[in-house]
C-alpha cells in the first residue's frame, strides 16, 4: 500500500515561495528596493507547471532545468526596474537562494503523521511538481527516512496533472492500493482521479472535494473513508 505525497504546500513550505526567493537574491546583491508587488505579476507564467500539458522531457539535467527558468527571473527583474547586467546576474543566483534549506520548513505534524501511517502499513513516496533537487530538500528537512521514493517533475519531464507523471510513479511502485495526498485540487486530486487514484485534499476546506482535511493529523481517519 502506497501513499503518494505532494511536497510544497503539503508536507513542507518555503514561506513566500518563489517571490521571496527572487526578492532575497536581489537584496543579497544590493537591490533592496525591489518589491514583491513588482515581481509577482511576472512569475504568473513561465514555470513548467503553468503549462502541464506541455512535456519537457528534453530537459535532462538540473542545469538545463534552471536555465529554462532564468529568462523568467531576468524578465521579472527588468520589469522591476533593474537594468544593465544586474538582472541576468541575480537570476543566476536564484537557484541557490531557493534551495537554501534554512528557508524551508516542514509542517509540524508531517513527521508524526508519516510515521503513524507507516505503522498502519502504508509506504510513502513523493510525487511533486518541483525542482530537480527535491530529494536534497527532503533530506535537509530530515524527512527522507520516511520515503521509499521521491519523484519530481523536474527530472521526469511531466507536470501534474498530466497522466504521464502519475503513470511514471505507478510503474515503479508495483501492485497494491495507492492514494494521493496533496493541497491542489487540479494537480493532485483531479490529476490522480484521471488515472484511477483516490486522493485526499489537505490544508483545505474545499467542499467540492469528497475527501479532504485541514490538518495532516486528520489524514489517517480520512483515508479510512475511501
Amino acid at each position: 500500500m502506497f501513499l503518494l505525497w505532494d511536497f510544497d504546500g503539503t508536507l513542507a513550505t518555503r514561506p513566500g515561495g518563489w517571490i521571496d526567493a527572487l526578492l532575497s537574491a536581489a537584496h543579497d546583491h544590493g537591490f533592496g528596493s525591489v518589491t514583491a508587488a513588482e515581481i509577482r505579476p511576472h512569475l504568473a507564467s513561465g514555470f513548467p507547471w503553468h503549462t502541464p500539458g506541455d512535456p519537457h522531457t528534453d530537459i535532462s539535467t538540473a542545469e538545463e532545468w534552471w536555465g529554462m527558468l532564468r529568462p523568467v527571473f531576468t524578465g521579472a527583474y527588468r520589469a522591476a526596474g533593474l537594468d544593465d547586467e544586474a538582472p541576468s546576474e541575480i537570476a543566476a543566483a536564484v537557484r541557490d537562494t531557493y534551495l537554501d534549506p534554512d528557508a524551508w520548513e516542514s509542517y509540524d505534524e508531517a513527521a508524526e503523521t508519516l510515521a503513524g501511517l507507516a505503522d498502519r502499513g502504508w509506504e510513502h513516496a513523493i510525487l511533486s511538481n518541483h525542482v530537480p533537487e527535491l530529494p536534497g530538500l527532503v533530506r535537509d528537512l530530515r524527512l527522507d527516512d520516511h520515503f521509499e521514493a521521491i519523484y519530481t517533475s523536474g527530472t521526469i519531464g511531466y507536470e501534474k496533472p498530466h497522466p504521464a507523471i502519475f503513470e511514471h510513479a505507478l510503474d515503479r511502485l508495483g501492485d497494491g492500493p495507492v492514494r494521493m495526498i496533496g493541497d491542489s485540487v487540479s494537480a493532485d486530486v483531479e490529476g490522480a482521479r484521471r488515472v484511477g487514484i483516490p486522493a485526499v485534499l489537505v490544508h483545505s476546506e474545499d467542499e467540492s472535494v469528497q475527501y479532504r482535511c485541514e490538518r495532516l493529523a486528520e489524514i489517517p481517519s480520512e483515508l479510512q473513508r475511501i
